[in-house]
């Protein structure tokens, strides 16, 4: 059986189907693709757990656009670990305090409607998604 709540109205009060666990939604400002830079992201975090420092320090992070919602297939990606390809993210601060930065480069992605998420690793070698979110690329 499902954790899912429902209501029927009038006979029931109002809930909504339960989240927890997802990681919020973001939607970053759109970007052209005509320009040869896009402004990244100046700050990430302080991410907590619960409102307290995270525990271990963050090893790496990661954010892929992709094409679909469920993250199959990405396209290009950004990351602490680079790989041929990759794009760049800062650790501004892996210990508790995980802070991140996305600097301005380039961000090669066809016009269209994009989904990214933002996943850290942490010394632990325990993968997190923390954000998710959508943004388009205009012309």
């Amino acid at each position: 059986m499902s954790n899912l709540q429902f209501s029927i109205p009038g006979l029931m009060d109002l809930q909504t189907p339960t989240s927890d666990g997802l990681p919020p939604v973001l939607k970053l400002a759109n970007h052209s693709a005509s320009d040869s830079e896009w402004v990244g992201i100046s700050s990430i975090g302080p991410i907590t757990e619960d409102g307290d420092p995270m525990e271990v320090a963050a090893a790496s992070a990661r954010m892929e656009f992709a094409p679909t919602s469920d993250g199959k297939y990405p396209l290009f990606s950004l990351s602490t670990t680079l790989a041929e390809g990759d794009g760049t993210i800062v650790i501004e601060g892996a210990s508790a305090n995980w802070l991140f930065t996305v600097p301005p480069q380039a961000l090669p992605l066809p016009a269209g409607l994009w989904f990214w998420t933002f996943r850290v690793t942490d010394v632990n070698a325990t993968a997190r998604l923390i954000y998710r979110g959508t943004i388009i690329i205009t012309v």
